[in-house]
């Protein structure tokens, strides 16, 4: 499984200014980008170009002026995520989301633990806890991997994510899958050991 480095998703200083702007004004046309961060008009489209490609931004709404019509440009799900860990407001943040992408219960549940962890730990540790999920494009949560060779970040996980319910019951169903894999092809007995301690956990 592909993994995300700990800086990101590679992106250059405008990317990130455009990230946290878009986190902090909402849905935004080119130009009202463009004029916000005081930047080329060219520039802001050739890294939105690159950030729509990458799955952090996207068009959506159109808006009128002057009898033509212009996108207004908001954040995928993805984009949340890496704006938390950029360090955007997550209250604006989270007011943002909800009215512009109207989520359903589970993922506004998955965003709200988001922020809790943030709020918690920090956003340099949401971007090591993020590496374990990838989001859906309508916000939903897939676990995809679990860090149980770094202690410090199996704390935060025991003592932030796993207050949630339904993450709960998430990880109860991928470590039951994960336990028979390495049962079958007979992996290492301390990754065994750690696996069935996090499950044991989940059982309180």
């Amino acid at each position: 499984m592909s993994r995300r480095k700990k800086n990101g998703n590679n992106l250059h200083p405008l990317q990130r200014d455009i990230v946290l702007t878009l986190a902090k004004g909402g849905p935004l046309t080119i130009n009202q980008i463009s004029k916000s961060l005081v930047k080329n008009y060219k520039a802001v489209w050739v890294s939105l170009e690159s950030l729509e490609q990458k799955k952090i931004v996207k068009p959506g709404k159109e808006r009128k002026y002057r009898g033509r019509t212009f996108p207004l440009y908001w954040l995928t799900w993805e984009g949340v995520m890496e704006a938390l860990c950029l360090q955007a407001d997550s209250d604006l943040l989270f007011r943002h989301a909800c009215s512009v992408e109207q989520p359903d219960e589970e993922s506004l549940e998955y965003l709200k633990m988001m922020i809790d962890f943030t709020k918690a730990a920090g956003p340099e540790l949401l971007r090591e806890i993020y590496v374990m999920f990838k989001a859906t494009e309508d916000g939903h949560l897939i676990l995809r991997s679990i860090p149980i060779n770094n202690e410090r970040l199996m704390e935060a996980v025991e003592s932030t994510i796993l207050v949630n319910p339904k993450m709960r019951e998430l990880l109860k169903e991928v470590l039951s899958g994960f336990l028979s894999e390495l049962n079958k092809n007979q992996g290492s007995s301390g990754k065994i050991k750690k696996l069935k301690r996090m499950k044991n956990k989940l059982q309180v």
